[in-house]
């Protein structure tokens, strides 16, 4: 369970289990963000992948949770194609990290 932060793209990246977005309150940090027409890539993953539930719909949480895990089905061929969108790629990416922080160390 989330607010309108951008953890629950890790965690249902890493743990492959739903999520619910609380809504009610924009999470911005950007007073400029009217300026970008595009919809932030936080709000897409959770369009996308999560179930979104008013804070008026908490007093059914425990029923709405019970009725999301037994209807839950994890996709990795969605999840595949939403990052690939955004050319977002996880293959050797522990090992590219860490040749580029080798790289970085050895200019100093």
């Amino acid at each position: 369970m989330t607010d309108n932060g951008g953890i629950c793209i890790e965690y249902y990246t890493l743990y492959e289990k739903p999520f619910i977005c609380i809504d009610y309150k924009e999470k911005i940090h950007n007073a400029d963000y009217h300026l970008i027409a595009e919809t932030s890539i936080e709000e897409e993953f959770k369009n996308t992948f999560s179930v979104k539930l008013n804070i008026s719909s908490l007093k059914n949480l425990e029923s709405n949770i019970k009725t999301i895990l037994n209807n839950f089905k994890f996709d990795r061929n969605k999840l595949e194609n939403f990052f690939k969108s955004y050319s977002i790629e996880f293959n050797g990416s522990a090992k590219k990290a860490s040749d580029k922080i080798e790289e970085i160390l050895s200019q100093n």
